[in-house]
């Protein structure tokens, strides 16, 4: 089995893109069936038993080593998710397997994405669930709005933060928890958001194992010196073109 492309069913929200402008994120339920995400999450489960080394929760790169995930990054679901948030062209950049064991209880520091690849152009995230996640699951959270205020002084590097893997967050926290939205959802929903937008994740207090999947696009244009680490890069759509997506480099 594989993951299909442009169900006739599936449209994205009318309202998709008034959504991400006002709050910076959207979440989109329904993306993919429940088959699909088995599929995709004994894929993702294969691919850091394989790729991912040691005790490995990240994979960065999943479509250069799953002929599956680079499919998946030209899914048509995907790009009419993303076609009215990037007007002139969506290109895929990178993905990534997420896996959040249950014997890791610990939340994910707040942080915004842009610290990671820094002068680079903007760039959009689609978080993929394989799993239903609750809020004690080590949910994903947001900061509504979060995206229209400049946090990048704010951000600290701290060695040894959650085993280094996030080492840049944000210190203070200095916005009203009302804000913070916790993404509980099920499986085969989708939550986009920029990588402006402040986001973590609570602790997981159930004891649950969660598999994701987040792809990263960007706009099409001139390689940046930061795009040359990830070789499954492409030109998914551009407007007024229907042809077949090119490879870049």
């Amino acid at each position: 089995m594989s993951v299909t492309c442009a169900p006739s069913t599936f449209r994205p929200p009318a309202d998709l893109a008034a959504r991400y402008d006002r709050d910076g994120h959207a979440l989109i339920e329904g993306v993919f069936t429940e088959a699909e995400c088995r599929t995709l999450n004994d894929e993702a489960k294969a691919i850091l038993a394989k790729h991912g080394g040691p005790g490995a929760s990240i994979k960065v790169g999943a479509a250069v080593v799953s002929p599956l995930c680079r499919r998946l990054s030209d899914d048509e679901r995907l790009i009419s998710i993303l076609r009215p948030l990037m007007p002139t062209g969506v290109m895929f950049l990178s993905d990534r397997v997420a896996f959040k064991s249950g014997s890791m209880r610990y939340a994910t520091p707040w942080h915004i994405d842009v610290m990671y690849w820094p002068e680079t152009r903007p760039k959009i995230s689609l978080w993929i669930a394989l799993d239903d996640v609750a809020a004690d699951d080590g949910a994903l959270c947001l900061v509504t709005g979060s995206h229209r205020e400049d946090w990048s002084s704010q951000h600290a590097v701290t060695p040894g933060v959650n085993a280094g893997e996030f080492p840049f967050h944000i210190a203070d926290r200095q916005w009203p928890q009302e804000r913070e939205v916790t993404c509980a959802v099920r499986k085969g929903s989708v939550i986009v958001f920029g990588d402006r937008l402040i986001h973590g994740t609570r602790p997981n207090r159930s004891g649950r194992d969660r598999y994701s999947l987040i792809s990263t696009y960007h706009a099409p244009g001139a390689d940046e010196g930061f795009d040359h680490d990830f070789p499954s890069r492409h030109v998914c759509w551009e407007p007024r073109s229907d042809v077949t997506p090119r490879p870049v480099g």
